[in-house]
């Protein structure tokens, strides 16, 4: 646990800035190749295929927007997002007393493009240690989280 020291009063800020993004997107097969494997497997299986060569040219042209092929991880994902953190403190004291206070806030967004996934907290903490005498010592401690 964080303590004040006895001395002149000392101010410490410290700032972090970060990127964070995903490790690994899976890759995307694609409408097409779906259908054709789907197709494949049912015959494979003894079964008729589930697509007519009509719908999968549908897919292969690209020109009617009910047989669209959508890569719904570029649509629904960003590539990166920040994240940052503030760090502030002051300490201080004599022999007899000391005090620390400090507080931080950091900030993620989140990885989706559309979503209120962003992550905020906010953090206060203060501390009074008194040496009332050689027998008996005061320890006062507030800590605020959100």
């Amino acid at each position: 646990t964080k303590r004040g020291e006895s001395g002149k009063p000392t101010i410490k800020y410290s700032f972090n800035q970060g990127i964070s993004q995903l490790t690994r997107i899976p890759e995307n097969a694609g409408s097409l190749l779906y259908i054709e494997f789907a197709n494949q497997r049912a015959i494979k299986d003894g079964r008729p295929p589930f697509f007519s060569e009509e719908d999968i040219q549908k897919y292969r042209d690209g020109t009617d927007p009910h047989y669209a092929d959508t890569d719904w991880y570029a649509e629904c994902l960003k590539k990166y997002t920040p994240q940052h953190q503030h760090n502030l403190s002051m300490s201080g004291g004599t022999d007899a007393i000391t005090y620390l206070f400090s507080g931080s806030y950091s900030r993620e967004n989140g990885i989706f493009k559309e979503s209120d996934t962003n992550f905020k907290t906010y953090s206060l903490l203060g501390r009074l240690d008194a040496q009332v005498n050689k027998n008996i010592k005061i320890v006062y401690m507030e800590r605020k989280l959100r």
